[in-house]
């Protein structure tokens, strides 16, 4: 991973990224810290997603070079965090190491057409097949929604990434809209999909509610082995 010297310019954005998230963190608090028990049939991952700090920026952008073709300057980064700090989440292991991140924005589309985008998802493979790429998904749309009154979420999907396709249409009920020839750097064609948030707030309220019942209950039986 490489590093990157900060200016004085550099920490007065750091610093002003910080106490956004401080605020963030007061006026936000039920969905900034999400602490949950994943058990397979041999291991038991303690997880944590929560939402990105300043501090996290670097290990976003080396997980992203580890998983994905599609890789931003530091400075992307910096614009998604100090735009928009509610929306980026990382998801960490026990010892506080970043396995993987969603980096979100809100698109200008005039007060009645609100929607936010999906810049980048990206889970190491270490930590393939738990939920956590779509725990991280829906914490941002929930974000959207709450922060923002985002009517939809939107992003895009090479028509390769069967893996991916899989995970929005399936899981997380995104739908095609259209194809977008050549619209990555390689020449390959795109998905541009979109997700309706009109029902997802309510929804998601309940489904966390469950969630946190089974979560106390499963790390109850993994203390008991």
């Amino acid at each position: 991973m490489t590093t990157t010297k900060y200016g004085s310019d550099s920490l007065k954005i750091y610093f002003c990224y910080l106490c956004s998230l401080f605020q963030v963190g007061i006026l936000y608090g039920s969905a900034v810290f999400q602490s949950f028990v994943l058990s397979g049939s041999c291991l038991v991952f303690k997880m944590n997603i929560r939402c990105a700090r300043p501090s996290d920026l670097m290990n976003m952008q080396h997980c992203n070079l580890l998983c994905l073709p599609e890789n931003y300057q530091m400075k992307y980064y910096f614009y998604h965090g100090l735009s928009w700090p509610q929306l980026s989440y990382v998801a960490e292991d026990e010892k506080g190491h970043i396995v993987g991140y969603v980096l979100a924005k809100m698109e200008e589309d005039g007060e009645d057409n609100r929607h936010g985008h999906i810049t980048s998802l990206a889970v190491k493979r270490s930590h393939r097949r738990l939920g956590l790429a779509q725990k991280l998904m829906n914490q941002a749309s929930l974000a959207m929604v709450e922060c923002f009154q985002a009517k939809y979420v939107s992003l895009h999907v090479r028509k390769s990434n069967r893996a991916a396709l899989n995970l929005y249409t399936n899981s997380l009920g995104f739908k095609i809209l259209e194809i977008e020839p050549k619209y990555y750097a390689d020449g390959e064609d795109a998905y541009s999909m979109m997700r309706d948030l009109s029902a997802f707030a309510s929804d998601s309220k309940t489904d966390s509610q469950s969630e946190n019942l089974e979560i106390k209950s499963e790390s109850a039986i993994v203390s008991q082995c």
